[in-house]
């Protein structure tokens, strides 16, 4: 699935912290103030047992060390189904099936902002261990390991049944007008996303670069996917990954710019939906009910149109439902979206948000990070 689009986001980053700030507040008062909606922090309902995404080649045996531009952190095998216990009552929060036990900490949303990633460090936030968030140290370090990914799964134009080579990469990026670096500014996958993007490696006999084998490896040793004799499989209950860098300007050379802060929590906020949106089967099924049944045609339309303009695939209905919902509750810098950039006016932008609201169920995880004060 898509992640946030440096392409168009970098042109409306002057200084406009005050209107940010402000629309963080509109942002969590919209959740805070629907006391009947039903409340759940629940990760998918755990599925069968998982089949085979794509039967692959067995790859060579796991790396046994990364460069020193990729992580030493690592991730575990499969693990049993569990199961969910659910319940109507409004208020009532759904408690999650256990994580894999992978060697990625669980931290607090604080926490996970303010480390020091002067290398790529993996968390899980508390709140939903099902979600891997990967902190790059810069957006180099970012591009290398996940933007074949990106072009693979989720970019118009870019062929889907096989994955660029890196020269033919490089000169996609640049086509586009866009440097590795400035080509994304975070990520967000699910699980079932990187093994078909793993499997498709395998088949064609792709070799992976020291940062893409250090992903790969990270997700078996969490136990997001796994390697059999079948070939790539997803691990229940399901798990995605997000990611964002420390360093969140290409053109700067230390953290001391006062937007950085701003900006990271920005990206978080969005990528962070991503993952809920991949991991509790509640929330993404109430942002489909919402695109389908929430929408006029036209404001779809308008959607449409905004995510095309900054490259993402709009034939793929998955990905516009899930930014859909990202960019409309949790993108809260008006640089990165507003009415001007969807193309509506400020009173039809509050109505969307509105009527998102009023029925959304309550995850108490984009709640924490919708009260964070950038830092």
């Amino acid at each position: 699935m898509p992640g946030l689009r440096a392409r168009g986001f970098l042109r409306f980053w002057p200084h406009a912290l005050v209107l940010a700030l402000a629309a963080i507040v509109v942002l969590a008062g919209l959740y805070r103030a629907q006391p009947d909606r039903p409340s759940v922090d629940s990760p998918h309902p755990s599925p069968p047992p998982a089949a085979a995404v794509a039967a692959a080649p067995v790859a060579p045996p796991l790396a046994a060390a990364a460069t020193a531009s990729s992580p030493a952190t690592t991730r575990a095998p499969s693990i049993a189904p569990a199961t969910v216990a659910t319940s109507t009552t409004p208020d009532t929060v759904v408690t999650p099936p256990a994580a894999a036990s992978g060697k990625a900490p669980i931290a607090a949303l604080p926490e996970i902002l303010a480390s020091d990633a002067r290398e790529l460090r993996i968390f899980r936030p508390a709140g939903n261990e099902n979600i891997l968030v990967f902190k790059f140290a810069t957006l180099g370090d970012q591009a290398r390991a996940l933007n074949r990914v990106a072009t693979f799964i989720e970019e118009k134009g870019a062929p889907k049944q096989r994955i660029l080579s890196e020269p033919e990469l490089a000169d996609y990026v640049k086509a586009h007008g866009a440097t590795p670096e400035s080509f994304y500014m975070g990520h967000d996958y699910s699980a079932a996303e990187l093994v078909r993007f793993f499997a498709s490696a395998a088949r064609d006999s792709l070799a992976l670069n020291a940062d893409e084998e250090a992903v790969r490896r990270i997700l078996i040793e969490e136990g997001a996917i796994r390697l059999s004799n079948l070939g790539y499989e997803v691990v229940a209950p399901a798990k995605a990954l997000i990611s964002f860098a420390q360093r969140q300007r290409p053109d700067a050379t230390d953290a001391s710019d006062p937007d950085y802060a701003s900006l990271r929590y920005t990206i978080i906020q969005h990528e962070l939906s991503h993952g809920i949106y991949f991991t509790n089967s509640i929330y993404s099924s109430y942002c489909i009910e919402f695109w389908h049944h929430g929408l006029t045609e036209a404001e779809r339309a308008s959607f449409r149109a905004f995510l095309g303009g900054l490259g993402y695939d709009t034939d793929n209905e998955e990905i516009d439902m899930n930014e859909m919902q990202a960019f409309l509750m949790h993108t809260p810098d008006p640089r990165a979206f507003s009415a001007t950039l969807l193309r509506v006016s400020d009173a039809e932008l509050r109505s969307l948000r509105e009527r998102f609201a009023h029925g959304a169920p309550t995850i108490p995880l984009l709640l924490e990070i919708a009260g964070l004060t950038p830092h």
